[in-house]
């Protein structure tokens, strides 16, 4: 919405220099409007830590990621990698592998937002509309399209996800056409 250019942040101690402020700008009209929010360093990684914390505090100011103060904590299971060999083949793929400072590796799985929180669809029904024309132009199963993304309709993708679906319909109608240029001058 605002654009690389249409936001800025910096940062300053907090006043009991315990921690650090934030503020996030948002040019609006012209005018840099800022709000400001701080959070205290952490205990790991204490100054990145406050940065990020209070980063993100000072986003929920202007309504950012409001609704992850109502999820629950969740940890990140941890297991060695002899653990990790014991694990049967379709249990891996949900782990990732990492090195601790001391070079040590080890394999986590990351936590899954709960779906209430997740991202809402952003497709409109001209989306909708936009895509199934083109995939009829173009002889595309829109069910091909569905499958590709992991969604049961159209109405389902993300708005990015409709945008890329968008754009290579529209370079397979761009080839098709050409090629029938083409076949037309040979003949």
């Amino acid at each position: 919405m605002f654009g690389i250019f249409g936001w800025q942040n910096e940062y300053k101690p907090s006043p009991n220099m315990a921690g650090t402020i934030c503020g996030i700008s948002v040019n609006v009209d012209g005018k840099w409007v800022t709000k400001w929010d701080g959070a205290e360093d952490t205990a790991i990684e204490s100054t990145k830590g406050g940065l990020s914390g209070s980063m993100k505090r000072a986003a929920v100011q202007w309504g950012i990621g409001r609704y992850l103060y109502d999820v629950d904590a969740e940890y990140a299971p941890v297991i060695t990698v002899d653990d990790f060999k014991k694990l049967q083949r379709n249990e891996k793929d949900e782990y990732k592998k990492a090195k601790t400072k001391e070079d040590e590796y080890f394999y986590w799985k990351p936590p899954v937002l709960p779906e209430r929180f997740q991202p809402k669809k952003h497709v409109t029904p001209s989306i909708v509309k936009k895509i199934e024309e083109l995939a009829e132009k173009t002889d595309t199963d829109v069910k091909s399209i569905c499958d590709n993304y992991g969604v049961d309709e159209i109405v389902d993708l993300y708005g990015d996800e409709a945008g890329e679906a968008i754009a290579l319909l529209l370079r397979k109608q761009k080839a098709e056409d050409e090629h029938g240029t083409d076949e037309t001058n040979k003949s």
